[in-house]
């Protein structure tokens, strides 16, 4: 897999800003997989790619008999992420973001939200996966739901290797509960230090402690400095479900798979 997660190379007009990296040459795009000429298959792992006009093509045009695997979850859990990954760059980049989920979304009602995909747009992903199944045939695209990952970790990571024609390389562990940036923050202010650590401190850390020190208090400070995420308001997320209802219906159509329990 490619160093750089997300590199965004055939979607450079979605990419959202730092911590994202977008890899817009050509030239830079390849040399991302330099090393691995040896393995059997290459990737990265680009969400806006699913959405871009003309990134399936391209793709298509570029790879030679690529394999295609989307994750996917209950659209409601998808945009809530989504928007404490917006909170999260606005707080590492010192502007301001709506309070609340809620607010985000009235933001967006009202016109004021200049980010390169709405909320509703990112929700509504049937059409898209319909598109990426029809350009590439079913037999290239695996889709992954994100429950059964969290629920049955080996069963998934097995399908997703037998999908690829490669033995499955030890257990399927279920990942680890990370601070990640875009958790709620009990100190705005240490979150900013901790994303860009102020050189004299950085200096004299680097002289004090090793690498793996420095990750580990690292990593302390920053669950330390977490708070868990409330949880969507029900009534929000009751509304938000009706919403999108019927993308839910055609997605289970398009997948072959009921989900009818993401109505409940």
């Amino acid at each position: 897999m490619a160093p750089v997660k997300e590199p965004h190379y055939f979607s450079p007009h979605l990419f959202l800003p730092p911590p994202q990296t977008l890899v817009a040459e050509r030239a830079a795009y390849q040399a991302l997989f330099a090393n691995a000429s040896h393995h059997r298959w290459i990737g990265e792992a680009s969400p806006s790619y699913l959405y871009a006009p003309g990134a399936a093509a391209a793709i298509c045009a570029t790879a030679d008999d690529p394999r295609i695997v989307i994750a996917l979850r209950h659209p409601v859990d998808h945009l809530y992420s989504m928007y404490w990954l917006r909170s999260s760059n606005a707080l590492h980049h010192g502007y301001a973001s709506p309070r609340t989920f809620g607010d985000a979304l009235d933001q967006e009602d009202r016109g004021t939200n200049c980010a390169p995909l709405t909320y509703r747009e990112v929700a509504r992903v049937a059409g898209h996966v319909a598109h990426w199944v029809a350009l590439f045939g079913r037999e290239r695209v695996h889709i992954m739901l994100q429950e059964d990952l969290a629920r049955t970790p080996a069963a998934t990571w097995s399908a997703l290797c037998a999908f690829l024609t490669i033995p499955p390389a030890g257990e399927a562990a279920r990942p680890e509960p990370l601070a990640a940036p875009s958790q709620w923050t009990r100190s705005r202010l240490l979150a900013r230090w901790l994303w860009r650590v102020p050189a004299p401190v950085s200096v004299a850390a680097r002289a004090l402690l090793p690498a793996s020190a420095r990750a580990r208090v690292k990593g302390l400070l920053r669950r330390v400095n977490a708070r868990a995420r409330p949880p969507v308001d029900a009534a929000l997320r009751r509304a938000l479900t009706h919403e999108f209802s019927d993308d839910i219906r055609h997605l289970s159509d398009v997948i072959g798979r009921d989900l009818s329990h993401w109505l409940a």
